[in-house]
Protein backbone atom coordinates (compact mmCIF):
# COMPACT_ATOMS: atom_id res chain seq x y z
CA UNK A 1 0.00 0.00 0.00
CA UNK A 2 1.40 3.17 -0.79
CA UNK A 3 1.69 6.35 1.48
CA UNK A 4 -1.23 8.71 1.51
CA UNK A 5 -0.91 12.63 0.65
CA UNK A 6 -1.76 13.32 4.14
CA UNK A 7 0.36 10.57 5.20
CA UNK A 8 3.41 12.15 3.21
CA UNK A 9 2.36 15.55 4.80
CA UNK A 10 2.70 15.07 8.12
CA UNK A 11 6.12 13.44 7.80
CA UNK A 12 7.07 16.14 6.00
CA UNK A 13 6.24 18.15 9.06
CA UNK A 14 8.15 15.90 11.24
CA UNK A 15 11.18 16.06 9.08
CA UNK A 16 11.00 20.02 9.06
CA UNK A 17 10.65 20.34 13.05
CA UNK A 18 12.33 17.50 14.95
CA UNK A 19 16.18 16.75 14.09
CA UNK A 20 16.10 13.42 15.70
CA UNK A 21 13.40 12.36 12.76
CA UNK A 22 15.32 13.97 9.90
CA UNK A 23 18.45 12.21 11.36
CA UNK A 24 16.60 8.88 11.72
CA UNK A 25 14.69 9.00 8.51
CA UNK A 26 17.96 10.08 6.63
CA UNK A 27 19.35 6.64 8.22
CA UNK A 28 16.33 4.82 7.46
CA UNK A 29 16.31 5.63 3.16
CA UNK A 30 19.86 5.09 3.23
CA UNK A 31 20.13 1.36 4.21
CA UNK A 32 20.30 -0.94 1.49
CA UNK A 33 17.78 -3.10 2.73
CA UNK A 34 13.85 -2.09 4.43
CA UNK A 35 13.41 -3.11 7.96
CA UNK A 36 9.86 -4.39 9.05
CA UNK A 37 10.63 -3.49 13.09
CA UNK A 38 12.80 -0.86 14.83
CA UNK A 39 13.79 -1.11 18.31
CA UNK A 40 13.97 1.75 20.38
CA UNK A 41 17.48 1.32 20.99
CA UNK A 42 18.06 1.69 17.18
CA UNK A 43 15.69 4.98 16.98
CA UNK A 44 18.34 5.87 20.08
CA UNK A 45 21.44 5.48 18.34
CA UNK A 46 20.63 7.00 14.83
CA UNK A 47 18.50 9.82 16.59
CA UNK A 48 20.36 11.07 19.23
CA UNK A 49 17.94 10.79 21.52
CA UNK A 50 17.61 9.21 25.24
CA UNK A 51 15.10 6.68 26.16
CA UNK A 52 12.27 8.16 27.01
CA UNK A 53 12.42 10.94 24.05
CA UNK A 54 12.83 8.37 21.68
CA UNK A 55 9.80 6.76 22.75
CA UNK A 56 8.36 10.24 22.82
CA UNK A 57 9.29 10.00 18.34
CA UNK A 58 7.84 6.58 17.88
CA UNK A 59 4.77 7.68 19.55
CA UNK A 60 5.03 10.74 16.88
CA UNK A 61 5.69 8.57 13.92
CA UNK A 62 2.69 6.32 14.72
CA UNK A 63 0.63 9.28 14.56
CA UNK A 64 1.59 9.63 11.26
CA UNK A 65 0.08 5.90 10.72
CA UNK A 66 2.91 4.72 9.23
CA UNK A 67 4.29 2.26 11.62
CA UNK A 68 2.61 0.95 14.89
CA UNK A 69 4.33 1.60 18.10
CA UNK A 70 4.36 -1.57 20.63
CA UNK A 71 5.20 -0.48 24.09
CA UNK A 72 7.90 -3.22 25.48
CA UNK A 73 6.91 -5.10 28.61
CA UNK A 74 9.35 -5.38 31.10
CA UNK A 75 12.24 -7.18 29.91
CA UNK A 76 11.92 -5.97 26.34
CA UNK A 77 11.83 -2.90 24.55
CA UNK A 78 9.65 -1.04 22.44
CA UNK A 79 9.60 -0.58 18.98
CA UNK A 80 7.57 0.24 15.43
CA UNK A 81 6.47 -1.91 13.02
CA UNK A 82 6.57 -0.21 9.81
CA UNK A 83 3.64 -0.54 7.62
CA UNK A 84 5.93 0.66 4.86
CA UNK A 85 9.27 0.28 3.24
CA UNK A 86 10.96 2.51 5.79
CA UNK A 87 13.27 3.77 3.07
CA UNK A 88 10.11 5.68 1.23
CA UNK A 89 8.88 6.78 4.31
CA UNK A 90 12.28 9.06 4.49
CA UNK A 91 12.19 10.13 0.82
CA UNK A 92 8.58 10.57 1.48
CA UNK A 93 9.75 12.67 5.06
CA UNK A 94 12.38 15.36 2.49
CA UNK A 95 10.00 15.95 -0.47
CA UNK A 96 7.59 18.65 0.32
CA UNK A 97 4.14 18.04 -1.48
CA UNK A 98 3.17 21.18 -4.03
CA UNK A 99 -0.37 21.95 -4.50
Amino acid sequence: MALTGAQKEQLHNLYRKQDAFRKLVDWAEHRGINARVTPVTTIESHSGLNRASAIDLMQEIAKTGTADFHRGAVGSVSELEWKHDIREIGKAARERLWG
